[in-house]
């Protein structure tokens, strides 16, 4: 079952970084999409290869459409990936429960690149499964 979770996850994370991509270009922020469901004791945690090349803004958490009387239902949080100073850093985005490294179900490495004005450019992103 939790490997079923995981496949699903990393699907619908892929979709989503693909979704994402669209937005790469000359933009200042990049959005970032992640699915989750706190309910479950499962979070993101990030890590950056270089501090202050760029910072994560809002982490704003959005509900799934749900039936009024369902609980435990997942969504997904919102970042902004902001550009910070000239530079290239790796994001990694790690769900795991409560920040213990052996519990990590999934991990995205996303590749971003900042230039002089400031605009975020992702280079790719890298999945892996546990």
């Amino acid at each position: 079952m939790k490997k079923t979770f995981a496949l699903f996850l990393a699907l619908i994370l892929t979709m989503t970084v693909l979704a994402s991509s669209a937005f790469a270009g000359t933009v200042m922020m990049f959005p970032l999409k992640l699915q989750a469901n706190p309910t479950t004791g499962y979070d993101w945690k990030f890590t950056m290869s270089e501090e202050g090349v760029v910072s994560l803004a809002d982490g704003e958490f959005t509900l799934d459409s749900k039936e009024p009387q369902m609980v435990g239902v997942g969504g997904f949080y919102q970042y902004m990936v902001v550009g910070e100073k000239e530079g290239e850093m790796t994001l990694t985005c790690a769900y795991l429960q409560n920040d213990d490294p052996t519990t990590t179900v999934v991990s995205l490495s996303y590749t971003f690149t900042v230039d002089a004005d400031l605009n975020v450019y992702c280079l790719g992103c890298e999945v892996g499964l546990q």
